[in-house]
């Protein structure tokens, strides 16, 4: 495995679902909590597309390996774009399996629940898409796509 959760991953994911008012029972938390499948490819998602963007930089900083440096020495010889293929090649493998487990989960878990765990991996995913949206927040436009993208009404 190149990557697992983030430490935060789990409670930020699951915080929301606790107040958007549905009663969740144990057997639905067990479906979408900390140890189920459905966090962890949205944690896989979070944690690839972080690493993705925040390599150099990381790199240039002297802090810990990425899951791109743990690929490159996995595989001796392997370039950086080999390894970043592969990453996003996990993502959306991981996006097709969310797709299925929504497919699956539909009637079981409330749809609420879905959406606010869903919402919080699209979110990850757009703030990693060109920077680390948390370290680089110099990037104007970032605060207003993100409000958009979650209040906005799809026209």
């Amino acid at each position: 495995m190149v990557a697992n959760l983030s430490v935060s991953t789990s409670v930020t994911a699951l915080s929301p679902i606790f107040i958007i008012g549905e009663v969740i029972s144990d057997e639905m938390l067990r479906l979408v909590g900390q140890c189920s499948r459905f966090l962890y490819h949205i944690g896989l998602i979070s944690r690839l597309s972080n690493d993705i963007v925040t390599s150099e930089r990381e790199e240039r900083l002297g802090m810990m390996a990425s899951s791109i440096g743990c690929f490159m020495k996995d595989y001796p010889g392997s370039t950086k774009a080999e390894a970043m293929a592969h990453l996003q090649g996990l993502i959306e493998s991981s996006n097709r399996e969310l797709e299925w487990q929504l497919f699956e989960l539909k009637g079981v878990v409330p749809d609420s629940v879905l959406r606010a765990l869903i919402n919080f991996g699209r979110t990850m995913a757009l703030i990693y898409k060109n920077s680390d949206g948390f370290s680089s927040m110099s990037d104007p436009g970032l605060e207003q796509l993100l409000m958009d993208f979650l209040y906005k009404p799809l026209a």
